[in-house]
C-alpha cells in the first residue's frame, strides 16, 4: 500500500514539528480487505481505514486539515467531491485535550488502492497500483493554499 507513505510525508513536510519525535507521529491501517474483481488480470482493490495519532500535537488543527483535504484532492478525490459518490465527509477525528496547549488528535480516513496483478510466464505477478480518476478539481485548484475569507468564499 502506497498512500499511508505518502500522507505521512505530506504532512511531515506541511507541519515540520512532526520530524521531531516521530513516536508522536503514528500512522497504521485497521479494518483492511481485499476486494477481487474476478478480472483476467488478477485485478483488486485494498480497502482500509487509515488511523494517524498525533499525540501532544500544539499545531494548528486547520493547517492538518488543510494539509489532509489537499492530498485527497488527488488521491482519493471522491472523498472531498459533495457530487456522485461522494458525500462531501473527507475523514473523522477525534481529539483528547490535555491541557491549553497541547491535545492527542485521531484522524480516521477510508482508502482504497486498486491494484492490477499480470501473471508473468514464470507464474509470478507483476503488480501495477491504478492511478485514481482524473482530479474533477484541477481547472479550480490554481495554489495549495486558500486564504479562508478571501472574496468568493461565501458567496
Amino acid at each position: 500500500m502506497r498512500k499511508p507513505k505518502s500522507l505521512r510525508k505530506a504532512i511531515t513536510e506541511a507541519l515540520p514539528d512532526t520530524k521531531i519525535n516521530p513516536q508522536q507521529f503514528i500512522v497504521i491501517t485497521e479494518t483492511g480487505n481485499v476486494r477481487g474483481y474476478g478480472t483476467d488480470d488478477y485485478s483488486f482493490e485494498h480497502r482500509y481505514t487509515l488511523r494517524i495519532f498525533m499525540l501532544s500535537f500544539t499545531g494548528d488543527l486547520a493547517v492538518l486539515s488543510a494539509t489532509i483535504l489537499y492530498w485527497l484532492r488527488t488521491n482519493q478525490p471522491e472523498l472531498v467531491a459533495a457530487k456522485g459518490r461522494g458525500t462531501g465527509q473527507a475523514f473523522g477525528f477525534d481529539v483528547d485535550i490535555l491541557d491549553n496547549k497541547a491535545v492527542d488528535l485521531e484522524i480516521s480516513i477510508d482508502l482504497t488502492e486498486n491494484v492490477r496483478a499480470v501473471r508473468n510466464d514464470d507464474g509470478s505477478f507483476a503488480m501495477e497500483y491504478v492511478p485514481e480518476p482524473e482530479n474533477p478539481f484541477t481547472e479550480f485548484d490554481t495554489s495549495p493554499v486558500r486564504r479562508l475569507g478571501s472574496p468568493g468564499d461565501f458567496e
